[in-house]
């Protein structure tokens, strides 16, 4: 009897034990199971950094395998971005296109991308060629946004858009019939625009970011009547309000008064109440030369009244962040305006008056710097693409000279596509290609509603 109850108790025993390690099992492999599914969800900083080193060991012979990888064309309105280091199996973070920092080009548009030719056509080939070789995320327009054929560009190269109101808004004006002109008269096509064309397509009002406003006080805009446009687009479309000021608008020193011939004095200032419905802000300077030893023209005598914090020229565009910042007095998403063509400096390192590839480079570099150690960032608007015929020719030139689009077409004894008979930026573009690339996998914070 005893032999069989100790029999009967050493079944029990291995039974349980048996029990026990397939639950432990079990356990271990659920909680595998859980890490690899959450591996995928979040880009980290040090993940960008690898990629990055990666990148920078390339030679320039893979810059058209990335064109062609860049231009493959979504299967949804949410870029798919997959973690570096990791398989192809692995799950990836979806990045909506109004949750990514911007790099948009001022003069990109059919008006100014006439390096093919001046048909519309030619136009949006170039435009094509720019978003597939990744040197943008987004673009600023108003007339194309009510064509078919641009939003296949938009979508396909997975791009936001911005409503460029160029316009200004004048409630004293008296039409006709000797009636006032009123805010709805006022945007009549800009309410067609977005009322016909953009809102009611799902993929393209996931896409829209807002409306950008350039200068508008400097311009003739009344601080009143800016407040009234912007008011009145925000309540209505609930989107996101962009406002670019000129240095001389919000101080007594106009920064860029060698380019336009205009010192502050004889511009209108924009008054801190007037950004009550900005969500977005940002100043444009485009002469002074950021690098260490860069004299910048005495900078600091002549600032030293003004804005006795500026001594060099990254001490100017902090000191400027700083004044807009206390002016638009709540949260924003800041906008930096990188130099992007041969402009005239104020006396840059090495004393060169005329902007070059290591001029624009250093601004690139710095503001792109600037921008991670902000909470809220709106991103890069680089000015600028292309110019007026009569600028090209007397040599001032826009990007679209010097950014690297290579040749598909092997056939061709040129290289490059694009202006092939000037020199070209390599350093720039593929500066310029990474940032975008950054951009474009990581969601940020921004302020969409105030």
């Amino acid at each position: 009897m005893k032999r069989i109850i100790s029999v009967v108790l050493l079944c029990i025993f291995v039974l349980g034990f048996a029990c026990a390690c397939g639950k432990k099992q079990s356990q271990n492999d659920s909680s595998t199971n859980a890490v690899t599914e959450n591996s995928s969800t979040i880009t980290t900083n040090s993940d960008v950094m690898s990629e990055t080193a990666s990148e920078s060991e390339n030679s320039a012979d893979n810059s058209s395998n990335k064109e062609e990888d860049s231009s493959q064309k979504p299967t949804s309105s949410k870029a798919n971005i997959t973690r570096p280091g990791t398989s192809s199996n692995s799950q990836s973070v979806k990045v909506s296109p109004l949750d990514r920092k911007c790099v948009v080009m001022c003069g990109l548009s059919t008006d100014t991308a006439n390096s093919y030719g001046t048909s519309r056509e030619a136009a949006l080939s170039e435009i094509a060629d720019i978003a597939a070789a990744g040197y943008i995320n987004s673009l600023s327009d108003r007339g194309n946004i009510k064509k078919d054929d641009w939003w296949d560009i938009v979508i396909k190269h997975d791009l936001t858009v911005w409503y460029s109101e160029f316009a200004l808004y004048d409630s004293s004006k008296v039409q006709a019939d000797g009636t006032k002109l009123t805010i709805d008269e006022h945007f009549k096509t800009l309410y067609d625009t977005i009322d016909n064309y953009v809102k009611p397509y799902p993929e393209r009002w996931e896409r829209f970011n807002g409306f950008w406003f350039d200068e508008h006080i400097w311009r003739g805009e009344t601080n009143a009547d800016f407040v009234t446009v912007t008011k009145t687009l925000y309540q209505k479309y609930g989107k996101r309000l962009y406002a670019v000021v000129a240095t001389g608008e919000i101080s007594g020193v106009e920064g860029n008064e060698d380019l336009i011939g205009t010192s502050a004095e004889n511009m209108k200032k924009m008054l801190g109440s007037s950004f009550k419905y900005v969500t977005d802000a940002g100043f444009d300077s485009y002469g002074i030369d950021v690098r260490e030893g860069a004299l910048n023209g005495d900078i600091k005598h002549r600032y030293e009244e003004e804005m006795p914090g500026i001594y060099d020229g990254k001490s100017y565009y902090r000191e400027y962040t700083e004044l807009i910042t206390r002016l638009v007095d709540h949260n924003f998403n800041l906008w930096y305006l990188p130099c992007a063509y041969t402009c005239s400096v104020s006396g840059g390192l090495d004393g060169i008056k005329k902007a070059d590839e290591g001029y624009c480079l250093g601004h690139l570099e710095f503001f792109y710097n600037e921008l991670e150690n902000k909470r809220y960032a709106g991103g890069l608007m680089l000015y600028v693409y292309g110019l007026s015929a009569k600028s090209e020719n007397s040599g001032t030139r826009g990007l679209k000279y010097h950014l690297v689009v290579e040749n598909g077409d092997y056939a061709s004894e040129d290289i490059y596509k694009l202006h092939p008979e000037t020199d070209k930026w390599k350093r720039y573009s593929e500066k310029l290609r990474w940032v975008v690339k950054k951009y474009n996998s990581q969601e940020v914070p921004l302020l969409k509603k105030l």
